[in-house]
């Protein structure tokens, strides 16, 4: 399957508001979203949706488990039931305190409706406080940023996913010989699914060196969330990705070496939309409001 993106980061259900429990509205269920679809829910009357969730106090940190839900009560009085799963969550944390991570940021989320489930940010004591990890594109995006590529390679360059092509080094670096190759030193052969698997750098910044233009990587990062706003309760930090000029530098910057940052929160967005058969969902943290 191709491994490319159609974002519904700003075409996707929104949840709406409630003034008690008894008239709370959910958000609709895995089955009940259709890719692409937008579904609309009323608001009941005397009562609006938050505009800013800042604002309106919303806080992980503040929320506490009830009947195996992790709620919080704003300072208006409203209940807000989040996503994140409490025990998960609390596993993290304790797996997070315990190795004493400077800084340190997860997310996980449910494919198919954007959920978030768990989302931890650490700062270890006595380090500079930076906020919300998760949430900041303070990290490389790495390996991550090679689905981004594949899918450029696959659907925008129609190559096949079980071609093999060779390849030599790469492990911890791409010199231009790694990038041009050469039929000398190419004594390894591998496929996009084994580019994928075994985060093959050399092999994917070899093909994007040879089928990829500067503009169209640009774009396919565009589609995966790059450089723009990605909607959620809470402020996300833009994820950015430089199309460098230089081929040799393009070229390693396809592989994820520098010129890309990603967010926790992010990262796990371009996973679950492989997961989700190419379809990236916007994240929410609100189960019920």
């Amino acid at each position: 399957r191709s491994a490319s993106t159609t974002s519904l980061l700003n075409n996707l259900p929104t949840v709406s508001g409630a003034q008690d429990d008894s008239s709370a509205t959910a958000l609709p269920s895995s089955e009940a979203i259709a890719a692409g679809a937008v579904i609309e829910q009323p608001t009941p009357a005397g009562y609006s949706l938050p505009s800013n969730w800042v604002e309106a106090g919303l806080d992980i940190s503040k929320a506490r488990v009830e009947q195996g839900k992790l709620v919080q009560t704003l300072e208006s009085g409203a209940k807000i039931t989040l996503t994140i799963d409490p025990e998960v969550q609390e596993q993290l944390e304790k797996m997070y305190a315990q190795y004493k991570i400077p800084y340190g940021g997860l997310v996980i989320l449910e494919p198919s409706t954007g959920r978030v489930l768990a989302m931890i940010s650490q700062t270890a004591q006595g380090e500079e406080e930076l906020g919300d990890v998760a949430r900041l594109d303070i990290a490389p995006s790495a390996s991550v940023f090679k689905i981004v590529t594949i899918a450029a390679l696959v659907e925008g360059e129609g190559f096949s996913a079980t071609k093999e092509v060779c390849y030599h080094g790469g492990i911890r670096s791409l010199t231009e010989k790694n990038i041009e190759g050469d039929p000398a030193r190419d004594n390894r052969c591998g496929d996009l699914s084994d580019a994928m698997a075994w985060s093959i750098n050399s092999l994917v910044a070899k093909l994007a060196y040879q089928h990829i233009s500067r503009e169209e990587l640009n774009d396919w990062a565009g589609r995966f969330g790059y450089n723009q706003e990605i909607p959620f309760e809470l402020p996300v930090a833009k994820s950015e990705f430089e199309a460098v000029k230089d081929r040799h530098e393009f070229a390693r910057s396809a592989a994820g070496f520098w010129h890309s940052t990603l967010s926790p929160l992010h990262g796990a967005l371009i996973g679950a939309a492989v997961v989700n058969d190419g379809v990236m969902m916007q994240p929410t943290l609100i189960e019920r409001y």
